[in-house]
């Protein structure tokens, strides 16, 4: 029995893959995408196929810069995202509320 073989292509692009063989992406050629993307006026859809990424893969590095620029916002300790509480006395509000109530509803 004769078998045929098939000569495989090696590509060697220089860029980083992952297991399922696509190619990863460098810090800041994500950064570079996100800051062109919000410059310019362009759909992500748009915008990705003109810088040839995915337009699901530009949408996930935008939700991603969102999110840790509001968790860094948020983490900064500047006092500008404070909570703070104050006690409220529920009861009092109630009885309040209540004799408002009968007030408006006693015949004058």
């Amino acid at each position: 029995m004769e078998t045929k073989t098939t000569p495989a292509e090696l590509i060697d692009d220089e860029h980083k893959r992952d297991t399922r063989g696509r190619r990863i992406a460098e810090p800041h050629r994500r950064a570079e995408s996100i800051a062109g993307y919000a410059s310019g006026g362009l759909t992500q859809k748009a915008y990705a196929r003109r810088e040839g990424v995915n337009d699901h893969t530009l949408v996930a590095w935008l939700g991603q810069s969102r999110r840790s620029l509001r968790s860094a916002r948020i983490g900064a300790g500047d006092g500008s995202q404070r909570t703070s509480f104050c006690p409220v006395d529920l009861a009092a509000r109630c009885v309040r509320r209540a004799e408002r109530v009968a007030a408006r509803s006693r015949p004058a």
